[in-house]
C-alpha cells in the first residue's frame, strides 16, 4: 500500500510542478515587465507573492525561472547519461589500457573543483566559434549552453556505475554467446549489454535532476551569455539573501503593517509561515549587517 500511495504523491506532485511551469506564463505578468511604483510590494491580488526591487512580479519569475531550470535539468540529465554511458560500456568491455585510461580520465574530472571549472567554462565566447551574436544570446542557446556546461561535470557518476554493470554483464552466457557466433565489438554493447545497463542509468539520471538544478546556479554567467533571461531557480533563491523590513507602528500583522521586502525563494517561506503562524517573526538583517 505504501509504494503505490508514494508513486500517487510524487506523480501529483511532479505533474503540479509540470503543469504550474508551463501554464503559468498564461496567467501572470510578464516576468521581464517592471513597474518602479511598485517596487518591493507585499502580496497582493496582483502580485500573489509581492515584487522585487525592480518591481517585478516575484512568482512570475520564479515559474519562468523553475521553467528554466527544468529544460536545462531535463537535458543535462539525458547529455549526461549518454555520455556516461558511452564511456562506461567502452571502459568495462574492452577493459585494459582502455579501461585504465577511461577511468583516469573519469577520476581527474571528479577531482576537478568544480565551481571554477563551470565558470571557466561559462566564460567561453561561443560567437568565436562562428556562431551570430543574436544567435547566442537567444534563450534556446542559453539553455543548451548551460544544460552541455553543466553536463560536462556530471556524466562522471553515470560512468562509473555503466563500467561495473558492463563488467557484469560481459561475463553472462548470452554476451559471450553472441561473441562465439562472431558478433562485433559495437554490436554486442548495444543489442546485449546496453539493455542489461539501462535501468540504472534512468535511475541515476532522474536522480540526476534534482542535483543538477542545485548546481546549475554556478555555471550562470550573465555577461557571457550563459544566463537565460529570466534566470533559474537558483538565483532567486540566492536574491533573497538581502532583507529590509518596513516596520511602521507596532509592527502588527494583522493590520497589514508589516512587510518582509524580500525576493526568491525566501520570500515565499517567509511570508507563508507569517499567514500560517498569524504573528510577526522577528526582523532579518540585511545582508553585510
Amino acid at each position: 500500500m505504501k509504494a503505490p500511495l508514494a508513486l500517487v504523491t510524487g506523480g501529483l506532485l511532479l505533474s503540479l510542478l509540470i503543469v504550474t511551469t508551463l501554464a503559468g506564463p498564461l496567467f501572470l505578468p510578464a516576468p521581464e515587465a517592471m513597474d518602479l511604483t511598485a517596487r518591493l510590494a507585499s502580496p497582493s491580488p496582483d502580485h500573489l507573492l509581492g515584487t522585487d526591487e525592480l518591481g517585478r512580479d516575484i512568482l512570475a519569475r520564479l515559474v519562468e525561472g523553475g521553467r528554466v531550470s527544468l529544460a536545462v535539468a531535463a537535458l543535462t540529465a539525458t547529455l549526461a547519461a549518454l555520455f556516461g554511458t558511452a564511456i562506461g560500456l567502452v571502459s568495462g568491455y574492452y577493459g585494459g589500457m582502455a579501461d585504465s585510461a577511461l577511468m583516469r580520465l573519469t577520476d581527474g574530472v571528479m577531482a576537478l573543483p568544480l565551481l571554477p571549472l563551470l565558470i571557466v567554462l561559462a566564460a567561453a565566447d561561443p560567437t568565436r566559434l562562428g556562431i551570430p551574436t543574436d544567435l547566442a544570446a537567444s534563450e534556446p542557446i542559453a539553455v543548451a549552453r548551460l544544460a552541455l556546461i553543466v553536463a560536462c561535470v556530471s556524466w562522471t557518476g553515470v560512468a562509473r556505475l555503466v563500467r561495473g554493470s558492463t563488467l557484469s554483464a560481459r561475463a553472462r552466457d548470452h554476451v559471450r554467446a553472441a561473441e562465439a557466433l562472431g558478433a562485433g565489438p559495437v554490436r554486442v554493447m548495444v543489442r546485449h549489454i546496453l539493455p542489461d545497463v539501462a535501468s540504472p542509468v534512468v535511475v541515476a539520471a532522474t536522480l540526476s535532476v534534482g542535483h543538477v538544478i542545485l548546481i546549475e546556479k554556478r555555471a550562470v554567467v550573465p555577461r557571457a551569455g550563459a544566463a537565460p533571461a529570466a534566470g533559474v531557480v537558483g538565483q532567486h533563491a540566492d536574491r533573497g539573501d538581502g532583507c529590509g523590513v518596513d516596520r511602521p507602528g507596532n509592527g502588527d500583522l494583522a493590520g497589514g503593517r508589516d512587510l518582509c521586502h524580500r525576493s526568491g525563494l525566501q520570500s515565499v517561506r517567509r511570508r507563508v509561515a507569517e499567514v500560517f503562524i498569524a504573528q510577526p517573526l522577528p526582523p532579518i538583517k540585511a545582508a553585510g549587517q
